[in-house]
């Protein structure tokens, strides 16, 4: 398989494999497709890959017709000699292209999820820190508690000052306080995981507060044995979908509510509360309403650079 003509299908095959990708790379991102497996940061690089690619599949064609004589290199490549190792070389490259092509493109759900493991915290935030931050949040007085102030409404947008565990957390701790001022929590999703590690963070003193969150229903036996009724979770994807982190929030519904099937996408509004899960505190909401709605364009969310700034930019909105 060494000789002449084993070497020319060797290359003949690298270029076949190189051009494939190519072509259903630029598929993916002609479509759109790009975000069911990159996180939008990754985008970019990978728009160059046909380009690049369709020049190696050029090079590699023509090493597979170039004359024997005319050797492209002195290193003297050489090829499996049995037919089952170049399968398996072949194979490692083709089936992945296959199964690409092939199979849909589609977002990840409660299968995808109860495989990895579903998490009912932030998977990227240590439990530790989660633990000891929960009671370091110090109010602020306000300073018209006077005749004229409901305190009941004061009560729900009065400032606080959140206290970070340490500096890895001083970013919360500033989103933790801009949250609570606010009558209603509106989980956005170019700040979905950090608005939940803020709450997470503080859990105690947000217990009463309103939230509004939407993803998909997941449930299992920790769910609907563990105070809650389901879950709405989300994938947070850091890179690639290969490291998606599926997490959600319980919800506790009322018997009309909880006949959702999983997988269906749904928003949730409620109060924010705390139930113990197999010896661990973790958030609740108790609903108050549950909506159906579609499944957006880009189901996952996605780490953020500056909550902070991302939140005050989503408040100036009209």
């Amino acid at each position: 398989m060494n000789d002449s003509r084993g070497m020319r299908l060797h290359y003949w095959m690298q270029a076949f494999i190189m051009i494939g990708f190519a072509f259903y790379i630029g598929y993916l991102v002609k479509s759109g497709s790009l975000h069911y497996y990159l996180a939008p940061r990754m985008e970019p690089w990978v728009k160059w890959c046909p380009i690049l690619l369709g020049l190696m599949a050029v090079f590699a064609a023509y090493r597979a017709i170039a004359p024997a004589e005319d050797p492209v290199c002195d290193c003297e490549h050489t090829v499996p000699e049995t037919l089952f190792k170049r399968a398996a070389i072949y194979g490692l490259f083709i089936l992945p292209l296959a199964f690409g092509v092939l199979l849909p493109n589609r977002s990840l759900g409660s299968s995808a999820a109860a495989v990895k493991g579903f998490s009912l915290t932030l998977p990227t935030q240590d439990q530790h820190v989660r633990k000891s931050a929960s009671s370091s949040a110090v109010s602020e007085a306000a300073s018209e508690n006077g005749s004229g102030v409901d305190p009941e409404a004061d009560a729900q947008t009065k400032k606080k000052i959140f206290v970070a565990p340490d500096k890895y957390n001083e970013e919360f701790a500033a989103l933790a306080g801009l949250l609570y001022a606010e009558p209603l929590i509106e989980v956005t999703p170019d700040i979905y995981s950090e608005t939940i590690g803020a709450i997470e963070l503080f859990k105690q003193d947000f217990i009463g507060k309103r939230i509004s969150l939407s993803g998909f229903v997941y449930k299992d036996q920790t769910t609907q044995q563990s105070g809650g009724d389901f879950a709405v979770g989300r994938f947070l994807i850091l890179c690639c979908t290969a490291d998606a982190l599926p997490f959600g929030v319980l919800v506790k519904a009322s018997a009309q509510q909880v006949s959702l099937s999983k997988d269906s996408w749904v928003k949730v509004t409620g109060k924010i509360n705390v139930e113990k899960v197999k010896g661990r505190e973790v958030l609740r909401i108790d609903a108050e309403r549950i909506e159906r709605v579609a499944q957006p364009a880009v189901s996952y969310v996605y780490p953020s650079a500056d909550s902070v700034a991302a939140f005050k930019k989503d408040l100036a909105k009209p």
